[in-house]
């Protein structure tokens, strides 16, 4: 729905809307390499680097929309969403020049001549002529702009920019928005059917109308329709593409193309069978249009990567091509556009980017774009085929700058490219929501500095002239990029992390100019990489005041042992900035922490970390910004003179712990989550040596959130608590909850006591919460819920109102808690898209329809 026309169709027949089709000659803003905001008569010229941003440096569980085609027959859309947490700030270290049209990075510019993918500020910068810049639309005819649908798309195509989707707990209704390019407005093309209604939609059984209700407030699809037999609203990420012929299509549940043409009239919708898999999630897939094909194509980016075509005459799909991801274990994003000069598509799935021939069912390898914050590779972002460039066109918000990437499949190379002007400053550029309509050459960007859906986004407009000019330097500048790989400030540019090339900043190991990491910490700019080479290393170090820097393995485990930095551990942060650990083994630390994040800190995030043998595993001490501990693992504490937990996240504002394996605590909690907001998802805590401590501690200050692990105690003599809760009010005047609410949602978990029950239980001392809630959890050996009185009264899982079971450790068909049956889950708010995979891991859950911490196998 528009916001200021309260909803009023802007074409709500076919003569009207087909009359605004034929009008598209205009075709949009006059000046080229420029952004245009819509309802801004001024436009501004910058000669800076290119727009910066100041937010949506993009984490977790995000994908992206689709986009359009540029081949003069369709539009491409990229799908996927993203699990990283921020990807490739740019920094103000040594610029190259790159022969596009790029975004250049301040301080000297050279040459780019290594092999491997580029990082952002040490690379070429590329760019289109020398009047890029950004400006912002005057919508003279309407100044309505569209609801925002966060996790959701655009395509473009015949003239309009096409906006549908939303859903779960944002833009509520199914009705498509556009964007007239030629008359500057946007116009509402069907009738809003708001499902925040369906307790009034009489097509429904009332059992329909709660799995819709609970779909609207859990994030989940269901496979129901509209009063109208139209889509419900959805996250629609990049799973919709323009198909001449057919209009705006999408890919969900099932398959549905929109024509534009027919406006709201009854059959705009047109309903064209199954989807080419069996939808286990609700974002690992996209939609796209292959010209040569003359179809639509959908490539997937969980486990191995297949490529679908859909078969307009028959309504099946074939599958034209399979591929193998970075990270084929695990949920991906998934990104594509259609080069038409190499017939072949680029696609992101698996977290890689590789070139698929549909014609020969091939991919092969190609140039990765790493950036230099958090993560060696792109989180949610938005993917565009720029004609006037021959090269792929990529928006992505690297720490809170948005930042544009050219790649050249011909030097197989990627380059900085900027435009002139104040752009989208606050722009995150999610969920593929910029688009390129092939009828008029227009660039569209749907633009948001954040994901409130109760907000307005802003639309700007681009073109690109595909001239270049000599590089200077400046945001307008070009050049040429003499090679196709990572340049970085220090080491070898030859290849990619985990090649044996430095593709960081800074390098550590035998290969290197760094022996001390320490040194390589101290000498990487802000935002940048170190990489260590794997080996042996008998070192620690210190991170300070508001430095952000990601540290991570260059191939292999490195492992940091043995010695500890400022009293306190083998890694000491005190940065009020961003650190990122990655792919590193930290141990032997008797007594002391392997991990301190310090008071008053900012974000830690530990993936793919491996921490044992020390007394504790991580502090994360009072008032620290966030902590987030993904795909890792923890063992063997212990620590005689105090409790030697695996992690004590202490008062934390947020603490995120995601597909991680802890086990090996002798004295401690595995976890004690004393922060303000818990997230404890998809993770196996095995007790193996039957510590005295509760398993899980929390806090009841804030929102907690325990969803979907596997606990396992192997105390068979003791009583056991899988977790317990100690209530913010205790703490008085001493340690004050900081908000002003409590919150605990315990659910889909698996817990299994060996032995005796004794006095043993899932979730101990709850009482004094604002709410609660308990459900679809499985305990063997325990009872649910004990509650704090001084009665101590308990709960049996089958008491607790009918929403929890118990199982028998018999039906348990391993030691992970895998079952072949289980008791039907209660309906739900908390249904759970992912389970955990062992080791460190989680992959898809194919569905939530049964208790436990597993779908049934």
């Amino acid at each position: 729905m528009l916001r200021k026309s309260g909803g009023n169709l802007r074409g709500p027949g076919s003569v009207a809307l087909a009359a605004l089709l034929v009008s598209s000659c205009g075709y949009g803003p006059d000046e080229t390499d420029t952004w245009t905001q819509v309802g801004d008569d001024t436009q501004q010229t910058d000669s800076g680097s290119g727009d910066q941003n100041n937010d949506g440096s993009g984490s977790g569980d995000l994908n992206d929309g689709g986009s359009g085609s540029d081949s003069g027959s369709g539009d491409q859309n990229d799908g996927g969403s993203g699990s990283d947490s921020g990807s490739g700030d740019q920094d103000d270290g040594d610029s190259g020049s790159d022969s596009g049209s790029g975004d250049q990075d301040s301080g000297d510019s050279g040459s780019d001549s290594g092999s491997g993918d580029q990082d952002s500020g040490d690379s070429g910068s590329d760019s289109g002529s020398a009047d890029s810049s950004w400006s912002q639309e005057s919508a003279q005819t309407d100044p309505d702009e569209p609801d925002y649908r966060p996790y959701s798309g655009v395509t473009a195509g015949n003239g309009f920019v096409y906006y549908w989707g939303g859903g779960h707990k944002t833009h509520p209704g199914n009705d498509v928005d556009a964007y007239d390019i030629v008359n500057d407005r946007w116009v509402q093309l069907t009738e809003e059917e708001n499902w925040e209604n369906v307790w009034e939609w009489d097509h429904l059984t009332e059992q329909e109308k709660q799995e819709m209700d609970a779909s609207r407030r859990g994030g989940w699809e269901v496979d129901l329709l509209s009063p109208r037999g139209r889509p419900v609203t959805k996250h629609s990420y990049g799973q919709m593409a323009w198909w001449p012929g057919h209009g705006y299509c999408l890919l969900k549940q099932r398959f549905w193309c929109y024509d534009p043409e027919m406006g709201d009239a009854d059959g705009a919708w047109t309903d064209l069978g199954q989807p080419p898999f069996n939808i286990a999630g609700i974002a690992p897939w996209n939609l796209t249009y292959d010209p040569d094909l003359d179809t639509v194509v959908s490539f997937t980016g969980t486990g191995t990567g297949n490529a679908y075509k859909y078969n307009p005459d028959s309504g099946n799909w074939t599958t034209v091509a399979s591929y193998v991801g970075r990270d084929s274990s695990s949920w991906s994003d998934v990104y594509s556009v259609y080069d038409p000069g190499a017939k072949q598509h680029i696609v992101y799935a698996g977290q890689q980017w590789q070139k698929v021939d549909l014609a020969t069912g091939a991919a092969e390898p190609m140039a990765q774009l790493r950036h230099k914050v958090g993560v060696d590779r792109l989180g949610t972002f938005s993917l565009e085929w720029a004609p006037e460039l021959d090269k792929v066109l990529v928006a992505n918000n690297t720490n809170g700058v948005m930042s544009l990437y050219t790649y050249d499949p011909e030097s197989d190379t990627w380059s900085d490219f900027s435009l002139k002007g104040t752009g989208p400053v606050n722009a995150h550029v999610k969920w593929d929501t910029l688009a390129r309509d092939p009828k008029t050459g227009v660039y569209v960007l749907i633009a948001k500095d954040d994901e409130n859906p109760y907000e307005t986004p802003q639309t700007w407009t681009f073109r690109l002239s595909g001239d270049t000019a000599p590089g200077d330097g400046s945001g307008t500048s070009s050049g040429t990029d003499s090679g196709s790989g990572d340049s970085s400030t220090g080491g070898d540019s030859s290849g990619d992390i985990g090649t044996g090339g430095c593709n960081a900043d800074t390098c550590v190991g035998s290969d290197f100019q760094y022996a001390s990491i320490q040194q390589a910490v101290d000498n990487a700019p802000d935002g940048g990489t170190v990489g260590i080479q794997s080996g042996s290393y008998q070192q620690c170090f210190v991170i300070r005041n508001a430095k952000s820097v990601s540290i991570k393995a260059l191939d292999g485990r490195p492992h940091l042992h043995s010695k500890r930095c400022d009293g306190k551990g083998i890694v000491t942060n005190y940065s009020t900035g961003k650190v990122v650990l990655e792919g590193l083994e930290l141990s032997n630390v008797p007594s002391e922490k392997a991990i301190w994040h310090h008071d008053s800190a900012g974000t830690l995030i530990l993936r793919n970390v491996e921490v044992h043998n020390a007394g504790m595993g991580i502090l994360a001490s009072t008032n620290s910004e966030r902590l987030e501990i993904i795909n890792s693992e923890f063992y063997d504490t212990d620590d005689p003179t105090e409790n030697g937990h695996l992690v004590y996240a202490g008062q934390v504002k947020d603490l995120v712990i995601r597909g991680s394996y802890f086990h090996g605590a002798r004295n401690g909690h595995l976890i004690k989550a004393k922060s303000v907001n818990v997230t404890i998802e998809n993770n196996f805590l095995h007790d193996t040596h039957g510590t005295t401590a509760n398993l899980i501690n929390i806090w009841g200050c804030g929102n907690n959130r325990v969803i979907g692990n596997a606990i396992v105690s192997e105390n068979t003599s003791g009583a056991v608590q899988a977790m317990d809760v100690t209530v913010r009010k205790r703490y008085g005047d001493v340690k004050p909850c900081p908000v002003n609410h409590a919150n605990l949602t315990v659910a889909y978990n698996s817990f299994l006591k060996k032995g005796e029950t004794l006095w043993s239980s899932l979730l101990l001392d709850v009482y004094e919460m604002d709410s609660m809630v308990v459900e679809n959890n499985l305990a063997t050996n325990a009872r649910l819920v004990k509650d704090g009185t001084t009665t101590g009264v308990y709960w049996y899982p089958g008491d607790w109102n009918g929403k929890n079971a118990t199982m028998n450790e018999g039906q348990y068909v391993d030691q992970y808690l895998h079952v072949n049956s289980a008791p039907a889950a209660v309906s739900s708010q908390n249904q759970p898209d992912r389970q955990y995979a062992h080791p460190t891991s989680t992959e898809a859950r194919s569905d939530a329809s049964t208790m436990g911490a597993y779908a049934i196998q």
